[in-house]
């Protein structure tokens, strides 16, 4: 049984064109469509399986699994194309051949191979299970667009089975020809700028299956206000040297001289306190610098607060990174960010304090379990501590 890997959240792995091996012949294509023409006759072949007496039907070979827990677990296919910022895909299917019908048994969708549990502790999803129509419902369709760094991407997803929970029937189809019609239209939100950048153009090149029409979309969006495109706060310049620092918690953290000389800072350059900065992702981040003079040199040292990466959407950790980046530049244009002193000493001698503006109460909630003393009626809710 294959194992089933999630959609999300490596999704720019799994629609890689050399993830599989080539079924496709595009017909035609050029900056307002392209024709593809899907071949799925070696495509994830019907195997079955004898669990408890009772015969099940599982896919060998290729295939990938776009599906939720309880559905059927039906094998697709997909490919990904490259698109306009503007591009408002849309696909249809221009021809199919059907291949071979059977009566099989499609287990749901487990996290773990559904082989290895009782079918009938499994989870099916009633709403599919129940209803006398084919899963999926389309031959194709358009899913997960997203944007790797200058280029935007749009994957297709072919199904080349299409199953009855009701009847048992299941479908084969040996060919599916699609159409995608980019639809790129005119978007008075923004507008892109044109930008040679060789990772996008080495990530297109494998991902894609128009490449020469979505190199010329490789671009860097950007917002209009009044028709005219706003300028980018972006701090980085690819002329200037920079230092990355890696970081797994929020603290105060101490930089010296010594330490970046180390790294690499140059030391027959006269680098002024004032030009040294630290840019995290949120923007340029305030130091405290202490040096005996104007001039950056051995013993002094830069103060700054560093943060932890912060997590992924839709979740308390970050799936990427372990470690938050700060960069380090001793090259500024303008001088940099800096924390201001000031003194801590009280105004007067002997202050006094008539009026609090706000009275605030801490509490900690923590775990009660009932023990029986209290009356049903009137039950202790909670216990706090102020």
């Amino acid at each position: 049984m294959p194992r089933i890997v999630g959609l999300i959240t490596f999704f720019l792995l799994l629609f890689t064109i050399n993830s599989l091996p080539q079924k496709y012949q595009i017909l035609e294509k050029n900056a307002e469509y392209a024709v593809i023409k899907f071949d799925f006759r070696d495509f994830a072949e019907m195997r079955d399986t004898i669990v408890n007496g009772r015969k099940f039907t599982w896919f060998s070979g290729e295939g990938m699994y776009f599906i939720k827990a309880g559905e059927p677990t039906i094998p697709e296919y997909s490919v990904s194309l490259g698109i306009n910022y503007n591009a408002n895909p849309k696909i249809q299917i221009i021809a199919s051949e059907k291949g071979r019908v059977d009566n099989r048994f499609i287990l749901p969708f487990t996290l773990i191979d559904s082989l290895t549990f009782e079918p009938d502790q499994l989870f099916y999803d009633k709403d599919v299970y129940n209803s006398d129509k084919n899963f999926p419902n389309g031959l194709a369709r358009l899913e997960g667009r997203y944007s790797f760094r200058f280029a935007e991407v749009q994957p297709v997803i072919l199904s080349p089975y299409q199953y009855n929970p009701v009847s048992r029937e299941i479908v084969k189809y040996n060919s599916i020809t699609v159409r995608v019609d980019f639809n790129n239209q005119y978007n008075d939100g923004f507008t892109v700028q044109g930008i040679e950048d060789v990772a996008t153009l080495e990530f297109l090149q494998n991902a894609v299956l128009n490449f020469d029409e979505a190199k010329n979309w490789i671009g860097e969006k950007k917002n209009l206000k009044d028709g005219v495109a706003v300028q980018s706060d972006n701090w980085y310049n690819p002329d200037k040297q920079y230092f990355k620092l890696f970081l797994n918690k929020k603290d105060v953290y101490k930089l010296t001289y010594d330490e970046l000389v180390a790294a690499g800072m140059p030391t027959d350059r006269n680098i002024r306190v004032e030009k040294l900065q630290i840019f995290s992702t949120s923007g340029e981040v305030p130091l405290s610098v202490f040096s005996n003079n104007s001039r950056f040199s051995s013993g002094d040292y830069i103060i700054f607060v560093g943060d932890s990466v912060p997590p992924s959407p839709y979740t308390k950790m970050n799936l990427y990174n372990k470690s938050n980046i700060f960069w380090f530049s001793y090259e500024a244009d303008t001088a940099g960010l800096r924390y201001i002193s000031k003194t801590g000493s009280p105004t007067v001698s002997q202050p006094e304090v008539n009026t609090v503006k706000a009275t605030v109460r801490w509490e900690n909630d923590e775990i009660y379990e009932r023990l029986g003393w209290a009356p049903n009626e009137k039950e202790i809710i909670g216990i706090g501590k102020s």
